[in-house]
Formats: C-alpha cells, structure tokens, sequence
C-alpha cells in the first residue's frame, strides 16, 4: 500500500460514515417519534376506555375527565404522556377553557390522526348537543381495531426486518474477516477497482436498505 491507498482509506471511511450518519439519525428520530405515537394511542385508547365508562356512570363529561385521571394514575406511572395530557386538560377547565378547545391543543399537539379526528367530532357533537358517549364508544373501537391489526403487521414483519439488518451488517462483517484473516487478499479491496466496487456495494446496500424498508412500513 502507498501513501495514496491509505489516504483513500480514511478518506472514504470519513465520507461513508458521514453519509451514514446523515441518513441514519432522521431515521432514528423518525422511530424514536413513531415510538412515542405508539405509547400515546394505546395511552389515548385507555382513557377513552375509562371515559366511556365515566359517562355511563351518570358523571358530565368535566367530571368524568377528572375521574379518568384519577385512574389513569394507578394503571401508568407519573410522567407519561397521556397524564401530562389530561393535567393540562384538567388545568383548562379549571380555568374555564371549553373541554373541546383543550382536546382539539391536545390533537394539534400530538400529530396523531385518530387523536385529532376524535378532537374535531367531540367538537362538533359537544357544541351541537350530539350524543357525546356514542362518540366516545365508537372512536373506541375504531382505534382499538386499527391496533389490533397494527399488531398483526408488526407481528408478521418483524422477522423479515430481523433478516433485512442482519443482511446489512454481514458484508461489513465479511470484509473485515477477511482482511484480518487474509491481509494479501485483503489488499485487493484498497486497489482502484476494489475501491470503486466496495463503494458501489455500499451504496447499493443503502439504498437497498431504505427500499426494505419502504415496503415494510404498512400503515394502516
């Protein structure tokens, strides 16, 4: 190797991985957001299970809000989001704030669909005398419907996303097995032409990565 061959070594290493981390860390956000989303709708689908039930005991809806929290306290620990939710809602009513403001912040807020659909039609149904338990009953079990099939998705493409990252880490793997098991044959990958087929390779396992997982993020 000449001073060119290892200038190109690190040259490229520090390209790559810059590249990598530029597309690896909105990733990363993204799943850490989408984690997060996932906690609040099963969180959301909670209290709106025990609202449900608030309501058909004969409480209005500010005090079945208030009943809500005191349950949600025993079930999730301080902190969580659908508790730091309902303190601000509880807040605003206290402070006269109309309930479906304070729901409509909440779905704005939390950039969740579902959350911000059940915002606009508790409005709607609230300021026009609707059937607010009905509502309530019905977003209940669309949501829980739309998780339980989520689950089933999740559940069938985990082992397909287990092999698409095992599939991305073995040629690092192999190429670094091999150059510290064989150096002469090693010594082809920091040729001109192995330079150049290492970072094609590369790059066609990125992008074959983010097509992997384009296909197997099914929304539903």
């Amino acid at each position: 190797p000449t001073m060119t061959t290892y200038i190109l070594n690190v040259l490229i290493v520090v390209i790559v991985g810059t590249i990598a981390g530029i597309l690896f860390v909105p990733t990363r956000v993204e799943a850490i957001i989408e984690k997060k989303k996932s906690n609040l709708r099963k969180q959301f689908r909670d209290m709106l299970d025990s609202l449900t039930t608030s309501l058909n005991a004969g409480k209005n809806v500010n005090d079945s809000f208030l009943s809500v929290y005191e349950d949600l306290k025993v079930q999730y620990d301080e902190g969580a989001f659908i508790l730091k939710e309902l303190e601000l809602i509880i807040s605003g009513l206290n402070n006269n704030i109309p309930i479906e403001s304070m729901l409509e912040d909440f779905g704005r807020r939390s950039g969740i669909d579902d959350i911000k659909s059940f915002a606009n039609v508790f409005a709607v149904s609230y300021r026009k005398g609707g059937n607010i338990k009905d509502v309530i009953r019905n977003t209940h079990s669309i949501l829980s419907d739309k998780m339980e099939i989520n689950e089933q998705i999740e559940t069938m493409v985990t082992s397909n996303k287990t092999e698409q990252n095992i599939m991305i880490v073995m040629p690092i793997l192999l190429v670094g097995m091999i150059k510290m098991m064989s150096p002469e044959f090693g010594e082809n990958f920091v040729s001109p032409a192995g330079l150049i087929s290492t970072t094609i390779g590369m790059i066609l396992f990125v992008v074959a990565y983010f097509v992997g997982k384009a296909v197997m993020d099914i929304k539903v």
